[in-house]
């Protein structure tokens, strides 16, 4: 479950919760988590543990293939980006704190994940 929000200010790292919804994560096309956005929401937290997966997005929503800047984490999930739908391709090694740039965002890096997330995985 997913909710779009469109051309937001920078938005504070904070806890999301809707009716009882745990928001894993939330994602900007810009850095420093500025422009359109989409904030992903599941039914429950992530469990402490990263050698399970508690929650995935096997493919973006409409409009939000290859378009992430920056992400932040919220209640306790470590982030996997991947560049592939459903868990392929490139891949970062895991968030567990926020990503004002995504790796390649601001400069070449081993990952280059800026505008390349096809699909998540929480833990």
């Amino acid at each position: 479950m997913y909710r779009i929000i469109r051309n937001t200010a920078t938005i504070a790292a904070m806890v999301l919760t809707l009716g009882g919804l745990a928001a894993p994560a939330h994602a900007a096309e810009g850095t420093n988590y500025t422009g359109d956005a989409v904030t992903f929401y599941s039914f429950w937290p992530c469990t402490g543990s990263t050698a399970d997966i508690d929650w995935k997005v096997p493919v973006m929503p409409a409009g939000w293939d290859n378009r992430i800047s920056s992400f932040m984490n919220f209640n306790g999930c470590f982030t996997k980006h991947f560049d592939g739908a459903s868990y392929t391709g490139l891949t970062t090694p895991g968030f567990s704190n926020d990503q004002p740039t995504m790796p390649g965002a601001a400069g070449p890096s081993l990952f280059n994940m800026d505008n390349r997330t096809s699909s998540l995985q929480f833990s």
